[in-house]
């Protein structure tokens, strides 16, 4: 009896499950039935480099511009929406049960997602926080983007 551990790079394997097969081989060069096991390959998460809100000072009612640049997603995903958020609670912490989602945004170019004309009439008066995040097709969530604004 013993246990054997392997350590190494999945960054070839394909999203998804995987069946990964071993055998041991003793000092007569006799080889064991092997045995399987599955793991999970998550795909990589996509990316958000800025997000920029224009104005950045504004009064309530003000429409706001809110841009996601430099946004990526690494093979074989494709980032298919960018999601823009009001910060309701402004913990800087998105929370789709209580932030209220402002949008998805449209791909402008490549990597820039815009979403404009947005309302701001609910917006609080003080330093606003509004958040972005994006998906690919594998199903996949970035991290999400803040930024702040004033509302006067």
């Amino acid at each position: 009896p013993g246990t054997f551990v392997w350590t190494g790079s999945t960054s070839a394997w394909p999203a998804g499950t995987v069946t990964i097969l071993a055998r041991a081989k003793d000092n007569q060069s006799a080889y064991s039935d092997a045995v399987a096991t599955t793991v999970t390959i998550n795909a990589a998460a996509p990316t958000i480099g800025t997000l920029t809100a224009t104005p950045a000072t504004l009064a309530v009612g003000t429409p706001l511009t809110l841009t996601a640049s430099s946004v990526k997603d690494t093979a074989p995903g494709v980032v298919t929406a960018v999601e823009f958020y009001y910060d309701v609670d402004n913990n800087s912490v998105l929370d789709t049960t209580l932030d209220s989602l402002l949008g998805t945004g449209v791909n402008t170019s490549a990597g820039t997602w815009t979403l404009t004309n947005i309302s701001t009439a609910s917006f609080v008066p003080g330093v606003v926080r509004l958040l972005a995040r994006a998906r690919d097709d594998q199903g996949a969530w970035s991290l999400t983007k803040l930024v702040t604004l004033t509302v006067v």
